[in-house]
C-alpha cells in the first residue's frame, strides 16, 4: 500500500472511532518514526502529512526513566515488564500492538504518558522527571512536571533528574563551574556525531557522560552541540 493511501486509511479510521477531533497523541517506541522518518518521506513524496503526527510520546524515554535508565529495544522492554512478546519482531503491527500492551502496563505501574517531542516550534514538551534522584525510589514510577518555559523549540526530550550536582540553563542544560557542560548525572557529557544517514546526519549532540558499550546511558540527557 503506497504511503499516501495508507494516511489516508489511518485518518479514516481515527475519524471512525471518534477519535480525530479529540484531544489525543501517537505513541510510539523511540523519536525516530515521528521526528525523522515519517516527516522526510512525506517532503520527498510531496504529501501533506496529517498535524497529528507533529507531537508525540516517546515510550521509549519514559520506559528509561522508569527502569533506572535501562536502555535497550521494545521486545526486551517488553519482557522487562513482565509481559509475554506477541507477533514478529519488527512487523509494523505487531510492534504497534506490543508497544500499546506495553503503554499498558507502564500506566498500571503509575508511570504518566505525556508528550515528550514536538516538530511544533510553540508546542509545550513535558520535562520528565524521576522521583528522588539519585536515591533509589521505585523503578516503576515516573512524574510528568511542566518545563519552566512551556514554549520548546528543540524536538528532542529533556529529562532531567533532581539532586544533580549542577546549576541549571533555562531549565535545561547543566553547566559546570567551569562552564562545561554536565549531564544529569552530575558528570562531563561525551560529545558525539549522528553516523546515522538523514537530515541530523554529521551534527554533533552531548549525552550523558556516563554511557558504556554495555549498559548505554545512564541518564537521558540530550542536547545538540552550538545551540
Amino acid at each position: 500500500m503506497p504511503l499516501s493511501e495508507a494516511l489516508d486509511c489511518h485518518d479514516k479510521w481515527l475519524e471512525k472511532n471518534g477519535v480525530k477531533e479529540k484531544n489525543f497523541a501517537v505513541l510510539i517506541w523511540s523519536d525516530w518514526d515521528c521526528k525523522i522518518m515519517l516527516d522526510s518521506e512525506c517532503k520527498l513524496k510531496g504529501l501533506d502529512k496529517p498535524h497529528y503526527f507533529n507531537r508525540w510520546i516517546n515510550l521509549k524515554a519514559l520506559f528509561q526513566v522508569a527502569f533506572n535508565g535501562r536502555k535497550c529495544n521494545l521486545r526486551k522492554a517488553v519482557e522487562i515488564s513482565g509481559l509475554r512478546w506477541m507477533g514478529r519482531a519488527h512487523c509494523g503491527l505487531d510492534d504497534a500492538m506490543n508497544t500499546a500492551r506495553l503503554a499498558v502496563e507502564l500506566m498500571k505501574r503509575g508511570v504518566v504518558l505525556t508528550v515528550t517531542s514536538s516538530l511544533e516550534s510553540n508546542a509545550s514538551v513535558i520535562e520528565v522527571r524521576r522521583p528522588d534522584w539519585p536515591g533509589q525510589p521505585s523503578p516503576h514510577v515516573a512524574h510528568a512536571t511542566a518545563p519552566e518555559q512551556p514554549s520548546v523549540p528543540s524536538v528532542q526530550m529533556s529529562m532531567g533528574y533532581t539532586n544533580a550536582p549542577a546549576r541549571s540553563v533555562n531549565g535545561k542544560i547543566k553547566v559546570g563551574i567551569s562552564g562545561t557542560i554536565l549531564c544529569y548525572c552530575g558528570v562531563l557529557c561525551k560529545r558525539h556525531t549522528v553516523q546515522k544517514l538523514g537530515p541530523t546526519h554529521g551534527k554533533q549532540f552531548y549525552a550523558c557522560g556516563n554511557w558504556t558499550p554495555s549498559e548505554g546511558s545512564r541518564c537521558g540527557f540530550f542536547e545538540w552541540a552550538g545551540r
